[in-house]
């Protein structure tokens, strides 16, 4: 009898222990690197700090610890808005955020868990704010300022979702899509422009061409009128001398000839006359 109470109170104590292990394993919760934690009561946030990272302590069929991821998160999405212009256009875009980890208890209280942030809080954000600011640019210019969109969202979601302990680290949008036809009626004019711009440069290299052509052309007639000028100028001042000294013509003569006698041919309507130079001669070795 004593053998078998003996027994039974071995078994009492396996019992107990394993009861108290599965209440210490129910009862604690650890909480990683990179998470914060919130500890309820019969599922209502209870009042404390945020629980940080370790092992931290329930009590079984009470109270429960909800982990939050907190380090910096991606959500991909896409949306659908209309420009200036009504043009539809699809969005593809991404957002990096991570939750405050002080204000983990007051999340939880007002929007819930990680993926009800995401759904109630952030998609919603994100929509309203990509409409309003699609809505500020026609289709064509909206490629252009497609960074400068991406950054008024980021500043509008920044300040709107700040207050409820959601940190905006980057948006971007990743794609703009448009209908067939608004594209290629962008590609008809991207084809017309590039094909404008070419005949104005060809216009350009005609127009230049042709100044090059002036200027040379003045250029030449300058030179023209400079050597007339000067062959003017010089006959000018050959007549002056003539004028004023008559031997200067046959001094002329003298100093071109090569010796021997010269004789000057002319050709009349019945005769010709040849005329001796001799004298020419004469004054050239008188002048040595």
């Amino acid at each position: 009898m004593s053998y078998i109470s003996k027994e039974v109170k071995i078994i009492g104590t396996f019992i107990a222990s394993g009861f108290a292990i599965l209440g210490a394993v129910m009862s604690g919760k650890i909480i990683e690197s990179g998470e914060g934690g919130v500890r309820t009561t019969f599922g209502k946030v209870a009042d404390g700090e945020p629980l940080g990272e370790g092992l931290n302590f329930r009590v079984p069929l009470i109270q429960q610890i909800k982990v939050f991821n907190i380090k910096t998160k991606k959500m991909s999405g896409k949306t659908t808005a209309f420009s200036n212009d009504t043009q539809k256009v699809d969005i593809d875009y991404a957002l990096n955020y991570n939750l405050e980890k002080s204000k983990l208890a007051e999340i939880y209280k007002n929007i819930g868990d990680e993926k009800s942030v995401e759904n109630n809080i952030l998609g919603p954000a994100i929509n309203s704010n990509m409409k309003n600011c699609i809505a500020q640019y026609d289709a064509e210019s909206l490629v252009a300022s497609r960074e400068k969109c991406a950054l008024d969202i980021t500043k509008a979601l920044t300040e709107e979702l700040g207050k409820y302990g959601i940190r905006i680290t980057a948006f971007q949008i990743e794609d703009l899509g448009f209908e067939d036809t608004f594209e290629k009626s962008v590609e008809a004019k991207v084809v017309a422009n590039q094909e404008a711009l070419r005949t104005k440069n060809e216009t350009i290299r005609i127009q230049e061409e042709a100044k090059q052509k002036i200027i040379k052309a003045e250029a030449e007639a300058s030179e023209k009128i400079i050597l007339a000028r000067a062959e003017a100028e010089s006959a000018n001042v050959l007549g002056d001398a003539l004028r004023k000294n008559p031997e200067v013509l046959t001094k002329q003569a003298i100093d071109k000839w090569n010796g021997e006698t010269p004789k000057v041919i002319s050709s009349g309507t019945q005769t010709q006359t040849m005329m001796d130079l001799t004298r020419l001669l004469e004054q050239k070795t008188k002048t040595r």
